[in-house]
């Protein structure tokens, strides 16, 4: 399912899309990169949602930055994880039992 085409030609996304341009032109590192931004809406059918996690900062560090809320690329390991991200995983361990992941 994924991003409508209506909802990107329309008012609200140009809005968002001005909104942006002015941030990078006063200097503003966007995080993610603008490409990204709406990445996990692209990756996933919204029918099937069943829970949204949101939060502040989910990524405090720009490299670790993928589109997708608190999720960092594969290449980083464990000693890399954000603070949230780490505390994600000690909830999802705890309660359901499964080992630490060793990626985000």
């Amino acid at each position: 399912m994924g991003i409508s085409l209506e909802f990107l030609e329309s008012e609200e996304w140009k809005t968002i899309q001005d909104e942006l341009d002015k941030l990078e032109k006063s200097g503003v590192q966007l995080s993610p990169s603008r490409d990204r931004i709406l990445t996990s809406l692209s990756l996933s059918d919204l029918g099937s949602i069943n829970v949204c996690l949101a939060g502040q900062d989910p990524y405090p560090n720009p490299k670790l930055s993928t589109g997708r809320a608190f999720s960092i690329p594969p290449r980083f390991g464990q000693e890399d994880f954000p603070p949230t991200l780490k505390q994600i995983f000690k909830e999802y361990c705890k309660d359901l039992h499964f080992p630490f992941p060793s990626h985000g």
